[in-house]
């Protein structure tokens, strides 16, 4: 008999080389100004280059009527908003792609009507963005994230500040980061957006 030979296995290839993606950086603008020129009255506080250099290049806020027509028809449509939070709030946003930095579930509904007032009258309950037409001021000394998120997660917050809450698991797309904190020398975070 003849004695059969296995096929040989192909030769071993080199794996594969996975091609490394460059690290996002850790925020995508930071202000400037001068922390020691600030006026401890405040009257100057908010002296920083946001309004001018910053904040035209980044994607504009959707209208808060557009928001609050969508919202109310439940149109579930992506929008823009921006929001004041800590760096590290921040940070943890993008990473997770959610609204309050932990991680996303995109079976999360809106709040409740309950939920929304107690985050409207306590504050720091729920993330809280605001859509064009409520103020800035807020991140400054802090971190500002732009997100685009759908009007199916949101509930009206502050309607003074063109508020708007969801819970922090809502899945957004992190477009922005922005440090506000003058080289870390200014430390401030305020506000009710948690």
């Amino acid at each position: 008999g003849a004695i059969q030979r296995r096929a040989s296995p192909p030769p071993l290839r080199p794996p594969a080389r996975v091609a490394q993606r460059a690290a996002a950086p850790a925020f995508d603008y930071t202000s400037t100004g001068d922390p020691d020129a600030l006026e401890d009255d405040g009257v100057n506080f908010f002296d920083d280059d946001f309004d001018s250099a910053i904040a035209p290049r980044l994607a504009a806020r959707t209208s808060d009527e557009d928001v609050e027509r969508a919202v109310d028809r439940k149109a579930q449509i992506p929008v823009v908003l921006w929001r004041g939070t800590s760096p590290d709030r921040a940070l943890a946003m993008r990473a997770h792609g959610s609204a309050g930095g932990v991680p996303a579930n995109a079976a999360v509904a809106a709040p409740s009507e309950e939920e929304r007032l107690d985050q409207i009258a306590h504050g720091a309950a729920l993330p809280e963005f605001s859509a064009e037409g409520g103020q800035t001021s807020w991140s400054f000394g802090s971190a500002m994230v732009v997100v685009q998120v759908n009007t199916r997660y949101l509930a009206r917050g502050s309607s003074a500040e063109s508020g708007w809450v969801c819970f922090p698991n809502a899945p957004v797309t992190v477009l922005a980061l922005i440090d506000r904190r003058l080289d870390g020398k200014i430390k401030k975070f305020g506000g009710n957006a948690s």
